[in-house]
């Protein structure tokens, strides 16, 4: 139910249940029981993938399967500090620009500003490229057809 299984649970769960076999509960691969007598596999002729293991063996994969939780545990960690200061800058930021807009309030407009028509090319069309502009035609527009 998305709950995180801890490993004091997998280690109460072992301790219960000596014929489950770790790798299984860590991982869901190879036989759920160690040395598993499943009628069904001796009739299929099928062999257990997993074998029974040791109790070092299962000390190492306990030891593994803590490191990894630890490891995501500290990258979670990292990845949220990271968070935080990221908000951090963002606030800042925002501050900012509330200042300077509040310092240069006539410089916030709607439209970019910049040169006018008039400025740039007194007698350019608008649209330079747009079919009724003289400079497209060549000075004169094309005759209108009647449909």
């Amino acid at each position: 139910m998305n709950a995180t299984v801890t490993d004091a649970i997998i280690a109460k769960i072992l301790v219960a249940y000596t014929d489950v076999d770790p790798l299984w509960l860590l991982t869901g691969r190879g036989s759920m029981f160690r040395n598993s007598k499943n009628p069904e596999e001796s009739k299929l002729g099928v062999t257990p993938i997993a074998t029974p293991i040791s109790p070092a063996e299962e000390s190492i994969i306990y030891k593994m399967y803590k490191d990894e939780k630890e490891e995501k545990e500290r990258l979670v960690k990292e990845k949220e500090s990271k968070i935080d200061h990221l908000q951090s800058e963002l606030r800042s930021m925002a501050e900012e620009l509330a200042a300077l807009k509040a310092k240069y309030p006539e410089s916030t407009t709607d439209k970019p500003v910049g040169l006018g028509s008039s400025e740039t090319a007194p007698h350019a069309p608008s649209h330079p490229h747009s079919p009724t502009s003289e400079h497209y035609h060549g000075g004169s527009l094309p005759p209108q057809e009647n449909q």
